[in-house]
């Protein structure tokens, strides 16, 4: 059930002082009335000695000082404000990140149309390598369908050669330092150029019909100890290309539902396997960013998160719903089998069944508040638990509430003062409280916490003033 405001009197429901003035009552208005009850002289009444202190004008208390009510009250302003709520504005941080990546192309020799140009020379260089490697058929297994040629996909092998690429590009009319800007070769400890990536399978990064970098995964037949670098190696970052900024996107998927997964392979899948209704993506090797949560925001009001299913995995679907609830969106999780990715779902079980699994999605907000509300009576975890409910949009507070109370032995009016309080810093900056929420900020105890929360809570008529509703 929606949070809905109280109702408040308005013009409509008393008469004006000015229709009582031009429109008197007949003189003989009382004609024929005998009251019923005691006659109080009004004057004498108000000209008396005071009355007791329970009836005395001074101890009257209007209903909405109540800490209860003033909560219900806060609760459901703060409703109205979070459902007309759009996305934060940028930081002055980020600004300066986006004016420093504008004067760098100042700096660099190149425009970035020659580098997107050398990153498409590259691009075809992969693609032609991909057939009688070991990329090929590791790529049609995995995804249960051959996608070599893949006119968006575009997938790539990266030969297992020190300067294959190096001496390509020379043949193109590419020099060194141009290959060392676009950053798909890198100098050696001896001083040599070399290729950046080397036996491993690539995917390109593209936006707007330009490719930006790379991403490319290390052949599966070697380990960590091999000394054969990270599972995924992307581009570093270049005037073009800038990992925190971008997600690895198949460019046609965009008129759908985006996923969000781990990495490419799901991405791929992900968008194979659910046709027009979804679309994966995925951050480039590092956590989910705001300024990439913040692209998402643009594409979408609704976005599926479906990370791994393993406690990785889950602790990063968590921080996930932390930058998403900021920027406005109201995740949806995935249910995978334990220990499984969307792409080894595929694998496995078929695509059908990880399309289902998207179709399915439920709350990520609720499902996260019911694994932790469920687990002990922690006081951390209820102070946690609450904040989660803030986050949350407001037509799930009234259960949430609830829950919280039942399961943690709570009075609901102790709850809602302590939401009350969590809801309008949330409002006041969604991206400082969703920072504190995701690095765990569990600090006071339970009584104690909600006590202040509730003591801190600015008296009515201050509050109501302050977002423009009168007493």
């Amino acid at each position: 059930m929606p949070w809905a405001a109280p109702s408040r009197w308005t013009a409509q429901n008393t008469p004006d002082d000015a229709d009582v003035l031009l429109n008197p009552p007949p003189d003989d208005l009382t004609d024929g009335w005998t009251p019923t009850g005691h006659v109080v002289d009004m004057v004498d009444h108000i000209s008396g000695p005071a009355e007791d202190a329970q009836t005395s004008p001074a101890s009257y208390q209007p209903e909405f000082e109540d800490p209860d009510v003033e909560a219900e009250r806060i609760l459901a302003v703060e409703a109205i404000v979070r459902n007309t709520m759009g996305p934060p504005e940028p930081s002055a941080a980020e600004i300066r990140r986006m004016q420093d990546r504008a004067n760098a192309w100042h700096e660099c020799p190149y425009t970035p149309e020659r580098l997107a140009h050398i990153n498409e020379l590259t691009t075809r260089f992969y693609e032609a390598r991909l057939p009688d490697s070991w990329a090929q058929p590791y790529l049609t297994e995995r995804l249960r369908q051959d996608i070599t040629g893949h006119p968006d996909i575009r997938p790539g092998y990266a030969p297992d050669t020190w300067t294959s690429l190096v001496q390509h590009l020379h043949r193109q009319g590419v020099t060194d330092d141009e290959m060392l800007s676009a950053g798909v070769a890198k100098v050696a400890s001896t001083g040599r150029l070399i290729d950046r990536f080397r036996d491993r399978v690539v995917f390109p990064i593209a936006h707007r019909g330009q490719v930006l970098g790379f991403v490319a995964r290390r052949n599966p037949a070697h380990s960590d100890e091999d000394k054969r670098g990270p599972k995924y190696l992307n581009t570093p970052e270049t005037p073009l290309f800038h990992k925190g900024d971008q997600l690895y996107v198949i460019p046609s998927a965009r008129n759908s539902e985006p996923v969000l997964v781990e990495g490419p392979l799901d991405a791929i899948a992900v968008t194979l396997a659910a046709g027009p209704s979804h679309y994966g993506m995925a951050s480039l090797g590092t956590s989910l960013t705001l300024t990439q949560v913040a692209q998402l925001g643009r594409l979408s009001t609704t976005v599926t998160v479906a990370t791994d299913a393993d406690a990785a995995g889950r602790k990063a679907a968590e921080r996930d719903f932390w930058l998403l609830a900021a920027m406005g969106v109201d995740p949806r999780c995935a249910h995978l089998p334990e220990n499984s990715d969307p792409a080894d779902l595929v694998l496995h079980q078929g695509a059908d069944r990880l399309a289902e699994a998207l179709r399915s999605a439920g709350s990520l907000g609720v499902r996260i508040f019911d694994e932790y509300s469920g687990s002990c009576h922690d006081p951390a975890v209820i102070l946690h638990c609450a904040r989660l409910i803030a986050a949350l949009p407001p037509e799930e507070w009234r259960d949430r509430i609830s829950d919280l109370a039942s399961r943690n032995q709570l009075p609901v009016g102790l709850v809602k003062v302590a939401l009350a309080s969590m809801v309008r810093a949330w409002n006041t900056d969604p991206v400082k409280a969703a920072e504190q929420s995701a690095l765990g900020t569990r600090t006071q105890p339970k009584a104690d916490a909600l006590r202040i929360a509730a003591k801190e809570r600015a008296p009515a008529t201050t509050y109501l003033r302050s977002r423009g509703v009168n007493r």
